[in-house]
């Protein structure tokens, strides 16, 4: 079974959690989603890390639910949400892509980084603003991400 794993990052977070996903299901394939290099077509399981910020799902992954939709719904679907705030989780997943896909997909909250010194003044006021964030902080949610990895392997 031919697996795809595309992630969109902002922070190196998502990507690092699809390197990680991909080490562990053999003949994964793993791209940017904004790469041009691959079809969906061509895979049976698709795995999308989309980053969370501000309480939504990144845009581009965002519309990219939207644009593949009847695609993605013929495939297994997983999805692995990477952020910081876990109260609004599930508000920004179910608001960022349409139903069909929310209710269809494997969802998994993966975790999340914040390297503070990274920040421009701009995020650094939200971060501080919406999470109570004023330094290096990270949530790692490896007991979900190895559930969710055993679902894309089949086991």
């Amino acid at each position: 079974m031919k697996t795809l794993i595309i992630y969109e990052t902002k922070s190196g977070f998502t990507e690092e959690c699809a390197r990680t996903i991909k080490n562990q299901i053999p003949d994964s394939v793993m791209m940017d989603i904004h790469s041009d290099e691959f079809d969906i077509n061509d895979f049976e399981t698709i795995l999308i890390g989309a980053p969370i910020y501000e309480g939504e799902i990144e845009h581009y992954t965002s519309r990219y639910f939207s644009i593949h939709k009847l695609k993605l719904m013929k495939k297994r679907l997983g999805i692995f949400c990477a952020g910081m705030n876990t109260e609004e989780f599930n508000y920004a997943v179910q608001e960022s892509m349409p139903p069909d896909i929310f209710y269809e997909a494997k969802i998994v909250h993966c975790g999340g980084r914040i390297k503070y010194k990274n920040l421009s003044l701009k995020e650094k006021f939200i971060v501080r603003r919406r999470l109570g964030i004023k330094h290096d902080e990270e949530i790692n949610n490896s007991e979900k991400m190895e559930q969710f990895i055993n679902w894309a392997k089949n086991e």
